[in-house]
């Protein structure tokens, strides 16, 4: 088992995301227990400081908290921009945006998970390792063969 880096303070997730102290303790704990699902917290994502591991936990926290319990006002969250609105009969439609992919759809539905998926674009980029160079050739003398000359 490993140690978590990132541990999570229900007064510190208060302090910096106000909006969501209408949420008990443990549901905040156990939407940050979430988060971690999505955001691994076991010290070896590429996350080297805790504090950017916990801000960035904290975002997804309170992306997860809107998405399940609407935020402060306790009620459902819209998902998706608005993309039309109506004022006679009350009508509004949401959807993601042309410019939105599948692996992000999930993330723009809230503020919190659009700065998450903003905040985490360095650590989405393929990291390319050179190859380790290696001498083929332990005879240079040899003609370039490789062989020995008897």
């Amino acid at each position: 088992m490993t140690t978590p880096i990132a541990t999570f303070s229900y007064q510190e997730f208060i302090a910096v995301y106000p909006t969501f102290s209408c949420l008990s303790a443990l549901q905040a704990q156990a939407y940050f227990d979430q988060a971690t699902m999505y955001h691994r917290n076991d010290g070896f994502g590429p996350v080297a400081t805790e504090a950017i591991q916990k801000m960035l936990l904290y975002m997804l926290t309170a992306h997860i908290a809107t998405l399940l319990s609407g935020g402060s006002n306790g009620g459902a969250a819209p998902v998706g921009r608005l993309s039309s609105a109506s004022e006679g009969s009350v009508s509004a439609e949401f959807d993601l945006g042309a410019d939105v992919k599948m692996n992000q759809a999930w993330f723009v539905q809230t503020q919190y998970g659009l700065s998450y998926w903003q905040a985490t674009a360095a650590y989405r980029q393929m990291r390319y390792v050179p190859p380790i160079q290696r001498n083929f050739n332990p005879w240079p003398g040899a003609g370039g063969r490789g062989g020995i000359i008897i």
